[in-house]
C-alpha cells in the first residue's frame, strides 16, 4: 500500500510528461520518488535538476558516474534505505555494473573488490553517514559550503557542506582521479 500517490503519465500535466520523458531518456526509467512529485510541476524540475547536476551529467565532475551512483549505492546500505538501495542497484544494472558487485556495495561495502582510492571514498562516505556531525578529526575551519551567493535565500532549508567536509572531500577526490 503507497502511502503517498503517485502521477503516472497519463495523469501528468505537460510540463511533467516532459520532465518524465527527460529521466526516461536520461535514466532509463522515472523513479517513484520523481512521480511521487509529479503533481508539483516545479519541486519536480528543481529535484531533477539538482539530482542531474550531482548524478548524471559528467562535465566538469571529477568522478565518474559509475563512481557517484557506487557512492549512493554505498549511502543507501549504510542508512538502510529500501527505496534508494532498490533506486541505485537499478541504475548501476543498467550502466553495466554486475549485480554481484553492486550486492556486496550494499551489504558490505568492505569487502568489495575496488580500487583503494575508490575504497577511500566509500569510507569516507561511511564516516559523513554514520557520524555527519563529528568534525573532532577534521581540519578546523569555521561555516558551511555555498553553493552560489544566493543560495540560502533560494534554498532555505537545504543542508550544508561543512567546510572541513568539503575539503577533505576535495583532497580524496584529488587523490582518486588522476590530473588531466
Amino acid at each position: 500500500m503507497s502511502w503517498v500517490s503517485l502521477t503516472t503519465e497519463e495523469q501528468a500535466s505537460p510540463e511533467t510528461k516532459q520532465i518524465y520523458k527527460f529521466l526516461g531518456e536520461n535514466w532509463g526509467f522515472v523513479p517513484n520518488y520523481f512521480q511521487a512529485l509529479g503533481g508539483h510541476p516545479q519541486l519536480l524540475q528543481d529535484q531533477v535538476n539538482l539530482f542531474t547536476h550531482v548524478m548524471i551529467q559528467d562535465e566538469g565532475r571529477a568522478l565518474p558516474r559509475i563512481v557517484r551512483e557506487q557512492i549512493a549505492l554505498v549511502v543507501s546500505g549504510i542508512n538502510l534505505s529500501n527505496y534508494c538501495l532498490a533506486a541505485h542497484l537499478e541504475i548501476l544494472g543498467r550502466l553495466g555494473i554486475d549485480k554481484k558487485v553492486s550486492r556486496k556495495l550494499a551489504l558490505d561495502y568492505t569487502t568489495a573488490s575496488v580500487e583503494p582510492k575508490v575504497m577511500a571514498l566509500f569510507r569516507f562516505a561511511d564516516k559523513l553517514s554514520r557520524h555527519p556531525a563529528d568534525d573532532s578529526s577534521l581540519p578546523a575551519r569555521s561555516g558551511t559550503y555555498d553553493f552560489s551567493p544566493d543560495h540560502r535565500k533560494t534554498h532555505p532549508n537545504c543542508l550544508l557542506i561543512p567546510y572541513s567536509k568539503l575539503e577533505e572531500l576535495e583532497v580524496l577526490v584529488r587523490k582518486a582521479v588522476p590530473a588531466g
